[in-house]
């Protein structure tokens, strides 16, 4: 009996060995398999630490370009401020050079018949002084008629 024991006691023993050895084997499978997941962690780790720094810098870069963008926009309403600005200015000065062209015109027009005015005067005037002169002359024949 004791031998048919022992028999059986070394059965569950090198049962119980061979269990050890694959479960080492395993614990060891177990271990190379957690040295690549943690490697693949790091990696993952610091690829998502690049990724993370590589947004970071997007976005600032987004930042600076909406910053820009902002100032452009601040620029372009100023110029067309500017414009609306000048048109309303050239609207202006054209109907500021419109009148003084009228008024021109009207000047032009005035110193016309100012000048025609006076050629008449200037006849009239004419007509009068050869009239003076001609009474002088019969004045002065009469006198010399008479002496």
């Amino acid at each position: 009996f004791i031998g048919l024991l022992n028999a059986s006691l070394e059965e569950q023993r090198q049962l119980a060995e061979e269990e050890r050895q694959d479960l080492q084997e395993q614990v060891a499978q177990l271990e190379d398999e957690l040295v690549e997941a943690k490697a693949a962690t790091a990696t993952h780790v610091e690829s998502n630490k690049a990724l993370a720094a590589q947004a970071d810098s997007q976005a600032q870069r987004v930042a600076e370009v909406e910053a820009e963008v902002e100032a452009l926009r601040a620029e372009a309403e100023k110029r067309e401020r500017r414009v609306q600005r000048l048109k309303q200015e050239a609207r202006l000065y054209s109907q500021l050079e419109a009148n003084l062209q009228s008024q021109l015109a009207e000047v032009e027009a005035t110193i016309l018949l100012a000048e025609q005015s006076l050629d008449v005067e200037e006849q009239e005037y004419s007509k009068r002084q050869l009239e003076n002169l001609k009474t002088m002359e019969r004045t002065l024949r009469g006198t010399k008629l008479e002496e």
